[in-house]
């Protein structure tokens, strides 16, 4: 039973959301290891811009990828023309790594 925990804990910690749009690639990764934070706290952090971080750049084909987080300590990255990186809490609360690349 405690073998079945340990499984189950550990997929919940890597757990990985990813969709596939035509041009580009999206994932985001929720790290369940830092607590969520209530929706009034995300509004809060949104409405304070010095609490947000955004990553964008334009494909080759044109087409624009992005990536938006928030919070004290969020960072972003970008390699232009490539990939865009922002870690930070999304819209819901939860801590995410979130990545766009160009295909």
């Amino acid at each position: 039973m405690k073998k079945m925990l340990l499984i189950a804990t550990t997929l919940l910690l890597t757990f990985a959301t990813t969709a596939t749009e035509r041009d580009f690639s999206f994932s985001q990764e929720i790290d369940h290891s830092v607590e969520s934070i209530s929706l009034e706290e995300v509004q809060v952090l949104k409405d304070n811009k010095r609490n947000n971080c955004y990553a964008y750049t334009q494909c080759w084909g044109g087409r624009r990828i992005q990536c938006q987080t928030y919070g004290d300590g969020c960072t972003f990255f970008v390699q232009q023309g490539q990939y865009v990186e922002c870690n930070g809490y999304n819209r819901y609360g939860q801590w995410v790594n979130a990545n766009a690349y160009c295909n």
